[in-house]
């Protein structure tokens, strides 16, 4: 099984190394393959890879397999659903930041400044939807660097803001002495969904593939579990197992363990498991997704030439096409929570 990760390498995936390491997937009879999005400079997105087949299982946040439902797709615009099979993270660790010495200390503040985008379908929305619930008219410029270094145009001050996870970039930050202004989203009236999930294609999880993939999450879940007790001998085992699966990415030690340490209270829920997902934490999302408008059919581009396709910009501008009814999304067409039991 290959599984594609949202990131380089980083605490969010410790309990996928751990099984790695431990030889829990292989004592499954699973042979499973990390794809990182450093081997091919994020070329293609997570998601991208589960759809055309390069990978099994993705990583990402839900608004990833929001974004691919059918009813989301525009008449004329390609795609397949995609669905989510585990919450890898509980609680939302990321958060909008700027540099303490920019004066950017408010999401107001933001206003008219750089903001530096992964270019996702709904992030500028969010984004200018907490600016302006914290007073602001929402205008910024949204700019798209090459993804892996986004935290480094914040560093280096060519952009002003962008969204990071606390527990990796805000861990680096702490380590560096860089002080940071950190914006939450719970903070600005977003009812955000899970921050990270694994999807699959629904194909997969409805064909003979389906138990690999509920052998994989039962590992995965030991996985985290065992780090959530074990954070120093996690970490460790990480740091190995990333050295032997990617030589050639360099990686700061302190900085992994540091990172599986603030990771780990965001990985389980109240009753101390991995993965689980409600309908209510979904439905809240949508619901919050529909009422301020973002549940639209016109799809991103960087060089829109279909009649469904706009511009980042024309996205927060409004030409975002037709309005998407909610109830033609329905939760059941989004996760199952199954595979895990």
């Amino acid at each position: 099984m290959r599984i594609a990760l949202d990131w380089t390498p980083n605490g969010n995936h410790v309990g996928i190394f751990v099984a790695l390491a431990k030889g829990w997937y292989k004592g499954a009879g699973l042979d499973i393959e990390l794809l990182s999005p450093h081997q091919d400079n994020y070329s293609q997105t997570p998601a991208s890879k589960v759809l055309s087949g390069v990978a099994d299982v993705a990583i990402g946040p839900s608004e990833t397999v929001i974004s691919h439902h059918h009813a989301c797709r525009p008449a004329g615009g390609e795609g397949v659903d995609l669905v989510s099979v585990a919450a890898l993270l509980q609680q939302d660790d990321s958060a909008i930041v700027t540099l303490k010495s920019s004066g950017i200390d408010s999401m107001k503040k933001l206003q008219n400044k750089r903001y530096g985008s992964y270019g996702a379908r709904y992030e500028g929305r969010i984004v200018k939807q907490m600016i302006q619930n914290d007073g602001g008219t929402g205008e910024y410029e949204e700019v798209t660097p090459e993804k892996l270094g986004l935290w480094n145009t914040v560093v280096n001050g060519t952009t002003d803001a962008t969204w990071i996870f606390m527990s990796w970039e805000g861990e680096e930050a702490k380590m560096k002495g860089i002080d940071l202004n950190v914006f939450p989203l719970k903070d600005y009236g977003v009812h955000y969904g899970y921050p990270l999930v694994m999807f699959a294609k629904p194909d997969k999880v409805r064909s003979e593939a389906r138990e690999n993939i509920a052998s994989f999450l039962r590992e995965t879940a030991r996985g985290y579990e065992f780090a959530v007790s074990n954070k120093d001998e996690a970490a460790a085992l990480m740091i190995a197992e990333w050295q032997r699966l990617f030589p050639e990415f360099p990686m700061d030690e302190e900085l992994v363990r540091r990172s599986v340490a603030a990771a780990s209270s965001t990985f389980l829920d109240g009753q101390g498991k991995w993965g689980t997902m409600t309908a209510d934490r979904w439905d809240s999302f949508l619901v919050w997704l529909s009422e301020n408008g973002f549940l639209t059919s016109k799809m991103q581009s960087r060089n829109p030439q279909k009649e469904h396709e706009t511009t980042l910009d024309g996205l927060r501008q409004g030409d975002a096409g037709g309005k998407v009814d909610k109830a033609a999304i329905p939760l059941e067409e989004l996760f199952v929570s199954d595979l895990l039991q």
